[in-house]
């Protein structure tokens, strides 16, 4: 009988090779899921550095209304991951030849600006997210003090008043291109609207 209870308790458990079989079961059903689960997380670190960049326009828009200046929206493409800041431009009207009333506008150096904000707000990580804009030779937009489109600036010492439209800022996916997210400023009065993937250049 106290044999019979010994030899019972003897069995009780998992063998090494029952447990060895469970932990190569989890990790091929993770490295199933790990993929797909890190394509979810990164397409919402996306759509979270969208929102960043649709509020950045909004603030730079409500800025220039609310001072009644000229504020620029301003987009760092180099750095990864990428950044963006509202700046403020000064403005002066010079009288060009003929008399007639030339704007120029005066634009902070990209190495002293300070009020740099990361996208993502530190959740996304160096090497996920490529942002250009429409506008490669400033990559910024100017809104004037009555909220309007002012300009893009095309150079970056002695930026001039165009009307060049739409400025689209698009982000995408290092690993997959073709998931992508932007956001335009298709009017004068600075509408905004959003797309993804396909529809946005």
């Amino acid at each position: 009988m106290k044999n019979h209870r010994l030899l019972r308790q003897s069995t009780a458990g998992f063998t090494l090779i029952e447990t060895l079989v469970v932990v190569i079961m989890i990790g091929v059903l993770f490295a199933i899921a790990a993929p797909g689960w890190l394509t979810f997380i990164n397409r919402q670190r996306l759509g979270t550095a969208n929102e960043r960049i649709l509020q950045t326009l909004r603030t730079a828009q409500a800025e220039a209304k609310r001072t009644q200046t000229y504020r620029e929206a301003r987009f760092d493409v180099a750095s990864d991951p990428p950044r963006v800041a509202v700046l403020p431009l000064t403005a002066a009207a010079i009288t060009g030849t003929g008399g007639a009333a030339v704007q120029t506008l005066g634009r902070i150096p990209d190495a002293q600006v300070t009020q740099w904000e990361t996208l993502g707000q530190g959740e996304v990580r160096s090497g996920i997210l490529t942002l250009r804009t429409s506008h490669t030779a400033s990559n910024s937009i100017i809104f004037s003090p009555d909220g309007a489109v002012a300009s893009t600036i095309q150079a970056t010492t002695n930026p001039t008043i165009t009307d060049t439209q739409p400025f689209t800022v698009t982000l995408a996916l290092r690993g997959a291109p073709s998931v992508k997210r932007c956001v335009s400023v298709r009017t004068l009065l600075g509408a905004v609207n959003q797309k993804s993937d396909a529809a946005c250049p």
